[in-house]
């Protein structure tokens, strides 16, 4: 039914003014991306991701040579829907690559399958490989090439050691007596056990499998911990309720006597029984600590004064704490441990005085590193320094395209909303005068962030000499559950609410004209539009989305039962007998198709026919009761796209009539 509802979707287009002429337009969306650098062990060679027409690649650099090398292209998977989620070095000849392979099934049922490859690539004779069992790899194993240590999880879990040599190679037909994987699950590659579902195993710098979190039916969530490989598990931690609300994050447990915190395990100290945890420092944000289960005490490693801690570093092989990370005014930051990346970082920072310096990776010998440095103008460089000769052996562009481009600044600032500090960023090139501004309000919305590295929307309408203004409204990720839980229940108030503020004090920070604004967003961001719109009739000219939530209750109804309370206590509050009957004129208010009566500015509806997380039916509400009403509206709808562009020509059209559109409303 679907299917033909769409067939019968007219395509309306209201007159547009001519696409504008700048030379490059469809550059600012190239596919061409370079991401995901690491080091080999022994520092000759670099691997990378790379955006290519049709797909992905993963391609290693030898940087004695020079040499450029395909290793892996995503099409070799069978699959449209193919991404490379993360690459890492085995040892200096072989790679790991996690592949994730989508196949879609008919919209509605359940037959949509998700496929993980854990495929093996080798760089010197480019063969590739790879581990049919399911499970997950805990680590390369450093000290012994050509080996790695995989779980399988069941109800009674295992970790075996793997000998990446032995795997079946990639495409060949597997022989009737060969086994798969070479027959390495098997007992005799057991290195540790344990009964129930283990979902979290630490190892230490040596390979053995010193800890776990496991799950049973009997006793629940548990940590348990031996002192080497010979010894028996010892239980030291019990999950707990907290909040009469059984949390089941697979990362987090509450220690037996330490029962009001929670923690993220990180890692074991070395030559220590103590962990390193991420948990609330004494400035109440999220920092870098050490636990000691023994002692039942926590030690602060590390705690930023503004930024919580986002995650760590170790070295490979010693398991060095080397590096903290955060986000901060747009950025990540890092914090360095020890002499060698911060050496590093500063050296970085003296060539490139205007950008950000992160240390990605480095060598077994800590003698080169990979050193990322960018700006919110740049998309960036990947830098392969020399340290002791201080020399830079090697540098990339991260997006080639791009080169040459000349990008927009941003700047940053915050806004007290009734106590809750709300940071935007305000993207622009120089003009002696006022630009109009775009309030481009970001999709999500809980746990999604604004930041400032390379945007092609952002920039492109910047292009256009237009001022972009984005926004961490409250319930944003990267600045702690505090902020997070700040959004529950004000989906359609405060939220808005946060906007608001911010663009009132970016008018006041000066050089835009509050004459001419106009509002832009998908998904959330689409609702959000449209709800400032009808909020503020005076203030803005017109408002274009993509993939809008128009009928919260429409939205909220094909969800699955099982995650539809938890969705509505989000967006209406946490109300412990939540339904979609009691809470419809909640819902309704909070939706912009009900209140269109009041909507004094022409709106720009664009839709994916194939959307599967908000459903075109929004849009085809939305353009039946605009029609009702007689408002100013045009209306489009893309075939065969989702909830976002499958392609940089789809994106680069869409972003080309969304400028038409809003420059010609605001025109002088």
């Amino acid at each position: 039914m679907r299917q033909v509802f769409q067939a019968l979707i007219p395509v309306l287009l209201l007159t547009c003014a001519a696409p504008i002429a700048v030379a490059a337009d469809a550059t600012f969306f190239s596919d061409e991306r370079l991401s995901g650098f690491r080091l080999s062990p022994d520092g000759n060679q670099l691997a990378f991701v790379v955006d290519v027409e049709g797909g992905e690649e993963v391609r290693s650099i030898d940087l004695q040579t020079g040499a450029e090398a395909v290793l892996f292209a995503t099409p070799l998977v069978g699959s449209e829907n193919v991404t490379i989620s993360a690459i890492s070095w085995i040892d200096g000849t072989h790679i790991l690559a996690n592949v994730y392979a989508l196949t879609e099934g008919v919209a509605r049922l359940s037959d949509t399958r998700n496929r993980h490859h854990k495929l093996i690539l080798n760089t010197a004779d480019r063969s590739v490989r790879f581990i049919q069992t399911s499970g997950r790899v805990i680590s390369t194993l450093p000290l012994e090439p050509d080996k790695l240590l995989m779980s399988v999880m069941a109800s009674t879990s295992y970790v075996y050691k793997i000998d990446v040599t032995k795997l079946t190679v990639w495409g060949q037909k597997l022989k009737k007596t060969a086994k798969v994987d070479g027959g390495q699950f098997s007992r005799a590659n057991r290195i540790a056990e344990i009964d129930g579902f283990a979902f979290n195993w630490l190892a230490d710098g040596n390979g053995s499998i010193r800890a776990v979190m496991h799950w049973s039916q009997d006793e629940g969530v548990q940590l348990s911990t031996r002192d080497d490989m010979s010894s028996i598990w010892e239980v030291q931690a019990s999950w707990r309720e907290k909040n009469n609300r059984k949390k089941r994050s697979r990362q987090a447990l509450i220690a037996a006597d330490l029962e009001a915190t929670e923690y993220r395990l990180l890692s074991l100290v070395p030559n220590s029984s103590d962990f390193l945890v991420l948990s609330k420092g004494e400035g109440g944000r999220q920092a870098l600590l050490q636990l000691s289960l023994a002692k039942g005490t926590t030690e602060t490693i590390y705690e930023h004064p503004q930024a919580e801690i986002l995650g760590v570093n170790f070295h490979r092989t010693s398991g060095q704490l080397l590096s903290a990370h955060y986000f901060d005014s747009g950025y990540i930051g890092q914090h360095y441990f020890q002499e060698g990346p911060s050496q590093v970082a500063q050296l970085a920072a003296a060539e490139y005085p205007r950008h950000r310096t992160l240390v990605v990776g480095m060598d077994n010998e800590q003698q080169r590193y990979a050193v990322l440095v960018y700006a919110n103008n740049d998309p960036g460089k990947l830098i392969v320094y020399d340290l002791p000769n201080r020399l830079a052996l090697h540098t990339q562009s991260l997006a080639p395209a791009l080169d040459g481009l000349k990008l927009a600044p941003s700047t940053s600032g915050k806004v007290d909303v009734e106590g809750t500090p709300v940071e935007y960023f305000l993207t622009r090139h120089e003009s002696a005068d006022p630009m109009p501004l775009i309030v481009y309000p970001h999709g999500g919305p809980f746990g999604v962030v604004d930041d400032r590295q390379y945007d092609p929307a952002v920039q492109y309408l910047a292009a256009h000499d237009f001022a972009v203004l984005q926004i961490n409204y409250r319930g944003s990720g990267g600045y702690g559950s505090e902020f997070l839980e700040a959004g529950k229940g004000e989906y359609g108030d405060m939220m808005l609410a946060d906007i608001e503020a911010a663009v009132s004090a970016a008018i006041t920070g000066g050089g835009i004209d509050a004459e001419r604004m106009c509002l832009l967003g998908d998904s959330y961001g689409g609702y959000a539009a449209i709800m400032l719109a009808l909020r503020n009739p005076e203030r803005f000219r017109c408002a274009a989305t993509f993939a809008g939530v128009y009928d919260l209750g429409l939205f909220l109804g094909r969800l699955e039962d099982a995650s539809r309370k938890a969705v509505v206590e989000l967006f209406i509050g946490n109300t412990d007998e939540a339904t979609l009957r009691e809470n419809y004129d909640r819902l309704k208010a909070l939706s912009p198709l009900y209140q269109l009566e009041s909507l004094a500015i022409p709106v720009m509806i664009t839709h994916g026919n194939d959307d599967r997380q908000v459903d075109i039916e929004h849009a085809l509400r939305m353009e039946t009761r605009l029609k009702q009403l007689e408002k100013p509206f045009t209306v489009q709808y893309y075939p065969d796209i989702g909830h976002g562009f499958d392609s940089p020509e789809t994106y680069f059209h869409h972003m080309r009539a969304v400028t038409n559109f809003i420059t010609e409303h605001t025109a002088n």
